[in-house]
C-alpha cells in the first residue's frame, strides 16, 4: 500500500463500517465480537471471526463489506477488492461497496487494460442485473401459458380466431426466448466465476504447467473470468480470461473467485 496514504481516509472507512448493521442470525454474537475487535484495531482477530462466519455458509453484504475493510487494514488490497465485489451484489451495501471499490482500485500500482465487452455480453449482463433468472423464468412461464391458452381459444372462436391464434403464437415464441435466456444465464453462472488476483504478481501460461509459453503477467487487483469447467480438469490450475481478452492458465493460490 502507498506509504503516503492519508490516515483520515482510514477513519472515514471505519466510520462507514461502524454504521453498517450486523446480520440477524445464529452468528450474531460472533459478528458483534468481530465488530468490537475491529473498533479496538485488532484486525487480524476480527478477520478470523468473519471468515469463520463465512465458512458456516452465511452470506450478506454487511459481512462481505466488513471483511473487505479488515483485509484493507491488513494491506491486502486484492482481497479487499474481492470482498467488495461480493458486497456490491447486495442492495444494502451496494452504494458503499461501489464507492469504496473505486477508492481501492486507485491504490493499485498497476491496472489491467480492459477490452470492451461484446454487445451480446452486455445484453445478458443487463438481463442478470435488472431482471434476474427468477423473474425471467416467472414471466416466461406466465406468457407461455397465456400464449398456449390463446392458441387453444382460437379453436373455439370463429370470429377473430386468426388474430387470437397469431397472438398466441407470438406470445409463445416470446416466452420461449425468455426461458432460453433464463437457462443461458444459469449456464453462465454455473460455468464462469469472477476471479480477483490477491497476490502481488504471477504469470498466465498457455498450458497448465510452469514450463509452457508465457501469455501475460498479472498483478494484484486484476479481475478475470474463471472457467470452472476447464479448471476442474486440471488440479492446481485455473483457466482464466483476462480483461484484455487474453486466455490462459494461472496456478492455484494466486486468485480468489466467486
Amino acid at each position: 500500500m502507498n506509504s503516503s496514504f492519508p490516515t483520515f481516509i482510514l477513519g472515514i472507512l471505519l466510520l462507514v463500517f461502524l454504521f453498517i448493521p450486523a446480520p440477524v442470525n445464529a452468528q450474531q454474537s460472533q459478528f458483534d465480537q468481530a465488530n468490537e475487535l475491529m473498533q479496538d484495531y485488532l484486525i487480524e482477530e476480527a478477520f478470523d471471526i468473519y471468515r469463520s462466519i463465512e465458512s458456516d455458509g452465511y452470506q450478506s453484504g454487511e459481512l462481505y463489506f466488513n471483511m473487505a475493510l479488515a483485509a484493507f487494514y491488513q494491506d491486502s488490497l486484492g482481497l479487499s477488492k474481492f470482498y467488495l465485489l461480493q458486497a456490491e451484489k447486495f442492495d444494502g451495501t451496494k452504494t458503499d461497496a461501489q464507492q469504496t471499490l473505486q477508492f481501492v482500485n486507485e491504490q493499485f500500482d498497476r491496472r489491467s487494460a480492459v477490452l470492451p465487452k461484446l454487445p451480446w455480453v452486455l445484453f445478458f449482463d443487463w438481463l442478470e442485473k435488472f431482471a434476474g433468472q427468477g423473474l425471467l423464468s416467472f414471466f416466461g412461464l406466465v406468457i407461455l401459458n397465456l400464449g398456449v391458452g390463446a392458441i387453444i381459444g382460437s379453436w373455439f372462436i370463429a370470429q377473430g380466431s386468426v388474430y387470437l391464434k397469431w397472438t398466441g403464437y407470438t406470445m409463445t415464441v416470446f416466452s420461449l426466448i425468455l426461458i432460453f435466456c433464463t437457462f443461458y444465464l444459469n449456464y453462465l453462472d454455473n460455468r464462469y466465476a469472477t476471479g480477483v488476483m490477491i497476490e502481488n504478481q504471477t504469470v498466465v501460461y498457455e498450458h497448465p504447467r510452469s514450463g509452457s509459453a508465457l501469455i501475460s503477467n498479472v498483478y494484484e487487483g486484476y479481475t478475470m473470468s474463471v472457467d470452472r469447467h476447464r479448471s476442474s480438469e486440471q488440479d492446481g490450475w485455473y483457466y482464466v480470461r483476462l480483461e484484455n481478452g487474453m486466455y490462459g492458465w494461472i496456478e492455484d493460490g494466486y486468485i480468489r473467485y466467486f
